[in-house]
């Protein structure tokens, strides 16, 4: 499958905010059963580029990238899977980014029913690795589709048919899974608008979940030799054992060029020690 560029201008706020009159990841749902290439979920004109997330991993949690994708007949949701399934481009892999899903591993279909979307994957998806790279791969799928405003849990087939497990360590799928079954393999900051590969202008859009202590969410920015930009902190909605949201732009002045943005939690007792310390490369034009 051919890879898909990755992004190299941001418009993710402008793409939730079109698939959701509210914004953001809603919990309205569709009604009855459509295939999402009926524009039951988030659709985009056909054949016009389209700016979306799909979910990689970055060491052992999750990690969110850009990608521009040209859904056929309004299926934007189902070309952000295939893109998935396409793995990771140059400017994710130099970023850090990687999968746990098996390559050549083929979606076979894809339909929603009220907010929950069944994913038919080919057999590969649930063949080798262990537990960890189990729950990262199907927590990869989920996040890619829950972050569609329709769209709450996945079920799984695979090979067209339903299964209650994944893989031989029996990673469970149902009921249906949505992103807080898979809080263990998620950062305490999961970073949801800037990735490897993107360049955009200050200021910058901050903006995803956290788990962090206090809800507090630490960040800085420095140039790729180490060397510190500017630094601060900000409030997610909710911390300390829940996970919140977080939307802030960072002004970073007159600065531009190739930067480094560290985010993570506080350690508690030394403020300056992230915890789940994340680092994502990327442009400030």
């Amino acid at each position: 499958m051919r890879r898909l560029r990755v992004v190299l201008t941001i418009v993710l706020v402008a793409l939730l905010t079109a698939c959701s009159p509210g914004g953001g990841s809603g919990s309205s749902s569709a009604s009855g059963s459509a295939p999402l290439a009926s524009g039951s979920a988030s659709p985009s004109a056909s054949g016009t580029p389209t700016t979306v997330l799909v979910y990689l991993v970055r060491g052992e949690k999750l990690a969110a990238g850009g990608v521009t994708v040209t859904p056929i007949d309004a299926a934007v949701a189902r070309a952000s899977v295939e893109a998935l399934l396409a793995g990771p481009d140059a400017a994710a892999t130099s970023g850090g980014l990687t999968t746990t899903i098996p390559r050549g591993t083929r979606l076979l279909d894809l339909a929603v029913r009220g907010s929950v979307a069944t994913v038919d994957l080919a057999g590969t998806f649930a063949t080798g690795g262990g537990s960890l790279s189990m729950q990262l791969r199907v927590a990869q799928v989920v996040n890619t589709l829950t972050q569609f405003s329709g769209i709450s849990t996945v079920a799984f087939r695979i090979d067209g048919r339903p299964v209650a497990a994944i893989g031989g360590e029996g990673i469970g799928v149902d009921p249906p899974v949505g992103p807080a079954d898979f809080e263990g393999v998620t950062p305490q900051v999961l970073v949801e608008s800037v990735w490897p590969g993107l360049t955009t202008s200050s200021p910058v859009a901050f903006k995803g979940t956290a788990n962090t202590f206090e809800a507090v969410v630490q960040w800085r920015l420095e140039r790729p030799d180490g060397t510190l930009v500017k630094q601060g902190a900000i409030m997610a909605t909710s911390g300390t054992g829940t996970r919140g949201t977080f939307d802030e732009h960072l002004d970073l002045g007159s600065f531009t060029g190739p930067a480094v943005l560290v985010t993570g939690g506080e350690r508690g007792d030394v403020a300056s020690i992230l915890v789940d310390e994340v680092r994502i490369p990327f442009v400030v034009g």
